[in-house]
Formats: structure tokens, C-alpha cells, sequence
């Protein structure tokens, strides 16, 4: 489709005020299709049909340093003279029109009461229409009008509804009057209507045209501007929808504390304008952040958290986490659990979300009875690897008191937490105890893909569940296992089974395992592409500590472990012409070195403790008789370039090395 450039617009004494006011968007160009002449359908997506005197176009738009094509309103003035970028918010013609009408309206409010009780007393269509023929068109009001609509819309069928929208000249001085003297809320109260009604599409359409040519006009406020973008989603009008940025931007300096909630709300609903109003808010909220109420936070982070838009909304997400730290103090539980699952979703945390959890379950205690609360707050800690110790140790509290309230789910969650972050309560001995009463009580209300979680995690903890050991290896608890899960979590959940029985047999003197098959297939195993690299770039540094290259192995998995990539030795040490098939505990103890390189992930969030995995993969291999040293992945990339440094931290770390612990045969 050809495009071509719009040349006439209207101008008027305003003109330079209204161009002043879209400097800041510093349009680029502006072109109109082929929806702006008489009778014609527009070219979007969606087909949306066009009015005769309103047509569409685009313009690019720069906010920032972002620059976007973005869908705006034309009006028609003339034949073939169209005007955009169109708004007026004093427009005195409208306030004299309103003004007219309320006089009309005061003048024959007794006409008004009468009107409306006749038509309620109407139970047809066709008495409806003939009380509206009879009053003049200058004497109709919006408030009789719309009345009439209602009881239309009640009473008639879809198909009746088309019939008068096509012939009926009544219906149509229906519709003119409330388009032409109804307010904005009358407007959006009929779009309400029709939203069960999307067959009355010429309808929908006028109305539609009425509400954009209004936010055009700059006539809408903020909230009617967002319950328009309501309306139009609800009507299926979703590229229509898009052409309300103008009133938003119009009225910038106009978003607070009050009005920012409804924006954020409809910027799920809206694709291509969105950015744009995104920028905005984030321009505007450094404003008045700390005026926001708990309910308009809630709200505005629950809205980024559908979109997903932490890339986009940064700045925003500090502003919440900085309230949220400030306010703790009269945020309820409710709106804290919002809050939080929908950082969570959107993957951010900082210190100022940390301290705000930290005071909450200082203050609040074993106060909190919120199943979905705990939940909320300790997967936050899981996914960002906060090893906290007011909250993991409150939460440890909150369940020794309020254990027999809670469902598995719960204690699910916080065990994942307590053994993935390596966290060991204050009052274990209490803790484990209640723990392992509570498996015992609900052992058949448990997930049986849960009860392998929590038994492995207690393994992370070496906190070993020996008393659930034959429920967990027999046959029918494994068959429940395979009927429950999909076979693409069948495989994971599988090689969690293998490392818990390899767990116990290693560490737990008393078990009679392993009782799983060995793993006789060869099968590749994923390695993290940071510590390949990393080797390969310092291999002639460990050559140089070694004495050879003969005296060096990467990415092995030795002995009888299983494949897994939990127990991927990154660099192994050992004697020349060693084999890894032909590794005996007995006769290799303590003589190998298995050089494990700790990235960041391996980490809590301060980069001060090793998680629960981590753990348990140096105790292994401890235990396999051999010797294991720990490197810094942060530590080694920053040394690479300083290469007499970095020989220096390599010596220093193997001298480090852990012992190789008392060995069981397996």
C-alpha cells in the first residue's frame, strides 16, 4: 500500500501551544494511509473499521533515547483534509456544548422523570422506540437516552439489536444524542454494555471514535483515559486501544500517587504502546514514590510482574523494593505476599528487599500463619540464594510453633530452602525432631516427587532420612513415581533418586544400599561453559604445579558415581598413566586431587557460602579418598591477565586442599 505524506492541517491560535506541547516527542515523520479517505476500512492487523470523519495514521516518536512507531488519531475536517496531533484540553467549544446541555437538561428534568417512567413501564422494543419518536431531538437527553439504550439492550435480541442499528432512524437519534451530550462516564458505562453485544459492531464503533476523538482532545482525565483502554480491550478494539498514549503523554505532569496504579494496570493489555508509557512512569515516579499506598504498589508491581518487564521498568523496581524497605511497617500480609511473588516472577532482588523481609519476620515472628505467605518468602530466599539468617531461622521458628497448621507444601519449601542454602537452625535438635514427626504423620499426603526433594535436600544438611529409607526404595513407591510425572521430569527426577541412594551409601555407615542399578550407559552430561573455558585458558598453570600434562585430567567423573554433572571433576591431579575406570579407593587414597572451580551460582547471594550441592559434592568425593581443592571462578578470570599473580593463587590454593575423609566401599 502506498503511503502519502499529510500536508493540510487545521490551524488556529493554538496551533503553536499544541505543536510546543509533542516538542518532546520530537516527531520524525508523519504519513497517512489509505484509512483516511471517506469509507474506507484501515489497514491494521485487526481490520478496524473507521467512521467517515475520524481516520488513523502513525508517527515515529522518541522518547529518550527510545524511538517507536506508534498509532495516533486523524480528524477529518474537510474532504481529503484530515488534522493530527489534535488536542485541546480547554477546548471552549465542548465546554459551551456541556454547558447547553445541562440548561436543556434543568429545563425539562420533569419531562426527564416522566420520559423514564414510561419507559420502564415498556416491556418491547417497539414502545421503547415509539416514547423516543415522540420527544423532539432537542428536547432528548443523554439521561433519557441512555435509559432507553438499557432498556433495549435488556429486552431485544442480538439479532432484533442489528436490525435497528441497520434501519431504525430512532435508534440511530438515540445514539447521536448520548454521542453528542453524554459525558465521559456515560460513554464508557454504554461500552460497558456492549461488550456482551461485540455483534452491534457499528455501535461499538461509534462509540469507540467518540472516546479517541475526546482523548484527542485532551478532555479525558487520567483514570478515564485508562478505563477507556478497558473498554476497548473488553470490545476487541485492541489496536484502537493503543492510539490512548496521546492522552497519557498529554497529561504527564499530571500522573501522582493516585492516578500511577491505573496506568500501570491497562500496560498489560497494551503491546505496541507500552514501552513508551513505560518510560513515562519511570520518568515520573522518583517523583512521589514515597507517597504510594500499599494498594497501588500492590497493584502496579502485580501488572510488570504479567508483563514481565524488568528490563524496561528498573527503575521502577528500585523505587518499589526502596518503599517497600521504608513502609514494611504497614504493609499486611496480603499485599506482601503479592509483592513478593511478583519480584520473584520478574527475577530481582536487592539489599533493600532483603532488609524489608528481615524486619517483617523479625517483627512479626511466630505470628505469621500465612501458608501462602511462607511459601512466598522462601522461595524469594531459594531463587535468589539469600542465606539470611533472621529470615531462615524465623521461618524455622514460625514452624516448630505452627507445624500442625501447615500443609506438605510448606514444609516442602522449607526444606529446599534450608538444605539448597545450607542453613542449619539455631534450634536444630527441636527442628529435625518436629520434622521428622510431621513426615511420619503426613508421610501419604506428600508428593512423591516432593518426598524425594525434601529426602535429598536433608542430605545436602547430612541430616539423613534412614527411618523412610524402605517407604522410598520399594516398588510401589517408585511405580507412583513413574505414573504421576510427564517423561520429560521423569528423567530428572530419576537421577535425584540415584544421588539420594548414592548419599546415604557413601555417607551413612549403617545403609544396606546402594540399592539402584549402576550406570552402565555412557550418556553426555552438561558441563557449565565458564569453567571449560577457564581451564582451557589456565591448563599451562596447573602443567606447571602438576610437573605434566600427563599428570592432568579434565571434566572426569571418577570411580563408581554416578553420571552426573554434580560430580564433574573440573581439573583432576594424579599420578602418570592413571586410569579413572581403574580407581581404587583403597589403593589411590589420598593421593589424587580433584580441583573444583566454584562459580558464582555456587555461591549464596554475598558470595560467602557455598550451597547445599556444593557441599555435598566435596564430602563425596572426600570420602571417595580424594583430595579436593576449591577455586574462584571471579578470582581466576580477574587473575588471568596478571599471570604471575595468578600462579601464586593456584600454589596457595592446592597447598589448601581438603583431606580425603575415612572411605566406605561402594
Amino acid at each position: 500500500m502506498s503511503l502519502r505524506p499529510i500536508y493540510i492541517f487545521k490551524w488556529n491560535s493554538n496551533i503553536n501551544s499544541i505543536f510546543a506541547k509533542y516538542e518532546r516527542l520530537k516527531t520524525l515523520s508523519l504519513f497517512c494511509n489509505s484509512s483516511c479517505s471517506d469509507n474506507s476500512k484501515s489497514s491494521d492487523p485487526e481490520k478496524i473499521e473507521t467512521s467517515p470523519s475520524v481516520g488513523q495514521t502513525s508517527i515515529l516518536v522518541q522518547h529518550g533515547s527510545d524511538i517507536q512507531e506508534l498509532p495516533v488519531v486523524l480528524r477529518k475536517i474537510k474532504t481529503d483534509e484530515f488534522v493530527t496531533i489534535w488536542s485541546e484540553p480547554n477546548n471552549t467549544e465542548m465546554i459551551d456544548g456541556n454547558n447547553q446541555t445541562l440548561n436543556k437538561v434543568n429545563q425539562i428534568e420533569v419531562k426527564s422523570e416522566e420520559a423514564i417512567k414510561l419507559l420502564n413501564n415498556c416491556v418491547t422494543s417497539a414502545g421503547i422506540l415509539s416514547i423516543i419518536n415522540e420527544i423532539p431531538e432537542s428536547a432528548l437527553n443523554p439521561d433519557i437516552a441512555s435509559h432507553a439504550f438499557d432498556k433495549l439492550i435488556r429486552n431485544d435480541t442480538v439479532i432484533g439489536l442489528r436490525n435497528l442499528e441497520e434501519s431504525s432512524p430512532v435508534f440511530e437519534k438515540l445514539i447521536r444524542c448520548i454521542l453528542k451530550s453524554g459525558d465521559h462516564k456515560l460513554l464508557l458505562d454504554i461500552m460497558e454494555m456492549l461488550k456482551t453485544f461485540l455483534d452491534l459492531q457499528k455501535t461499538v464503533q461509534r462509540f469507540c471514535d467518540e472516546l479517541l476523538l475526546r482523548n484527542s482532545d485532551g478532555a479525558l482525565s487520567i483514570v478515564e483515559t485508562c478505563e477507556c483502554i478497558d473498554r476497548f480491550i473488553d470490545c476487541q478494539q485492541h489496536f484502537a486501544a493503543e492510539k490512548f498514549w496521546t492522552g497519557i503523554s498529554d497529561a504527564e505532569k499530571s500522573i501522582n500517587e493516585q492516578n500511577i496504579k491505573f496506568i500501570y494496570k491497562v500496560l498489560p493489555k497494551l503491546k505496541i504502546s507500552r514501552r513508551l508509557l513505560l518510560g513515562i512512569l519511570e520518568k515520573r515516579i522518583g517523583n512521589f514514590w514515597y507517597l504510594l499506598t500499599p494498594e497501588a504498589v500492590t497493584e502496579s508491581i502485580e501488572a510488570l510482574a504479567k508483563m514481565n518487564s524488568t528490563c524496561t521498568a528498573l527503575r521502577t523496581m528500585q523505587f518499589f523494593a526502596r518503599w517497600l524497605n521504608t513502609n514494611i511497617h504497614v504493609v499486611n500480609g496480603k499485599h506482601l505476599e503479592v509483592i513478593v511473588k511478583s519480584y520473584t516472577k520478574l527475577d530481582f532482588s536487592n539489599s533493600e528487599i532483603e532488609k524489608a523481609l528481615s524486619r517483617y519476620v523479625k517483627a512479626k515472628g511466630i505470628k505469621i500463619t500465612s501458608e501462602s505467605l511462607t511459601i512466598a518468602i522462601l522461595e524469594h530466599c531459594l531463587h535468589f540464594r539469600l542465606r539470611n539468617h533472621i529470615i531462615l531461622n524465623g521461618f524455622s521458628e514460625v514452624f516448630i510453633c505452627n507445624w500442625n497448621r501447615f500443609s506438605p507444601d510448606v514444609l516442602k519449601t522449607l526444606i529446599q530452602t534450608f538444605g539448597f542454602l545450607h542453613y542449619q537452625p539455631l534450634n536444630g535438635i527441636k527442628f529435625w525432631q518436629i520434622i521428622e514427626e510431621y513426615i511420619k504423620e503426613n508421610f501419604h499426603k506428600f508428593n512423591p516427587i516432593h518426598l524425594i526433594e525434601i529426602f535429598l535436600n536433608c542430605c545436602y544438611l547430612e541430616m539423613y532420612p534412614l527411618n523412610f529409607v524402605k517407604s522410598v526404595f520399594n516398588p510401589h513407591f517408585i511405580d507412583s513415581i513413574h505414573s504421576s510425572i510427564d517423561p520429560e521430569r521423569l528423567l530428572k527426577i530419576r537421577s535425584d533418586l540415584k544421588l539420594l541412594d548414592v548419599a546415604l551409601t557413601i555417607e551413612v555407615e549403617t545403609y544396606s544400599g546402594p540399592f539402584l542399578p549402576k550406570d552402565n550407559l555412557s550418556k553426555s552430561i552438561w558441563q557449565d561453559g565458564r569453567i571449560k573455558r577457564i581451564v582451557n585458558q589456565t591448563m599451562d598453570y596447573f602443567e606447571k604445579i602438576a610437573g605434566s600434562s600427563d599428570n592432568l585430567t579434565r571434566g572426569v567423573i571418577i570411580g563408581k558415581l554416578p553420571v552426573n554433572s554434580l560430580y564433574i571433576v573440573d581439573v583432576l591431579v594424579h599420578p602418570p598413566g592413571f586410569k579413572t575406570f581403574s580407581f581404587n579407593i583403597k589403593d589411590d587414597y589420598n593421593v589424587l586431587v580433584a580441583v573444583l572451580i566454584m562459580i558464582p551460582e555456587y555461591y549464596d547471594s554475598k558470595g560467602e557460602f557455598l550451597i547445599g550441592p556444593q557441599h555435598m559434592r566435596i564430602r563425596h568425593l572426600r570420602k571417595m579418598g580424594i583430595k579436593v581443592a576449591t577455586l574462584n571462578y571471579d578470582r581466576l578470570a580477574k587473575l588471568r591477565m596478571h599471570p604471575v599473580q595468578l600462579h601464586k593463587y593456584l600454589v596457595e590454593r592446592m597447598k589448601e586442599t581438603y583431606s580425603a575423609l575415612p572411605t566406605k566401599e561402594i
